[in-house]
């Protein structure tokens, strides 16, 4: 889970845990998917990722990008979780 921790007095700052570092590349690779027009292949990077780690919250608004793309709007407010438990009946 991502958690902010105070610094200093004024300023706070997000805390990751390992596993969101440890996706940092394969979200990259997914970000390049996207921008070279591979929606689809972008998409289900960005599934693995959140079927890895729910708590990277980057990933979530990248996953809406291509459901806009595919004028599927409504699925990125539905949720992974409600798609996965589709998946797998």
């Amino acid at each position: 889970m991502v958690r902010v921790e105070q610094v200093r007095e004024n300023d706070w700052e997000f805390v990751y845990p390992p596993k969101y570092k440890q996706l940092m590349d394969k979200f990259g690779d997914g970000v390049d998917l996207w921008e070279m027009g591979h929606t689809r292949s972008a998409e289900k990077t960005y599934k693995e990722i959140i079927d890895e780690f729910p708590g990277f919250i980057d990933v979530y608004h990248h996953l809406g990008r291509p459901y806009g793309e595919t004028a599927r709007e409504r699925k990125a407010f539905s949720g992974r979780r409600r798609e996965k438990a589709r998946e797998s009946t």
